[in-house]
């Protein structure tokens, strides 16, 4: 299984559910930083909002799809 990246600041709640998750089902991951309001973020997610979860070519944000 390929590591995913899960893209947001640690101290967001949003972005720790996403962690937890992915640690809890042992699915390979890593996080990185973003700054919120940056153009990568908007390139990332319609509304600038953290978490964001890439795999591969796959882009999914809000905490709760990524947690599924």
């Amino acid at each position: 299984m390929r590591e995913v990246t899960i893209y947001g600041p640690p101290a967001s709640t949003y972005v720790r559910t996403a962690l937890m998750t992915y640690l809890e089902k042992n699915i390979p991951h890593r996080r990185e930083d973003i700054e919120l309001g940056s153009d990568m973020l908007k390139k990332l997610h319609p509304f600038g909002k953290v978490p964001v979860l890439r795999d591969g070519e796959n882009t999914i944000y809000e905490a709760v799809a990524i947690a599924l």
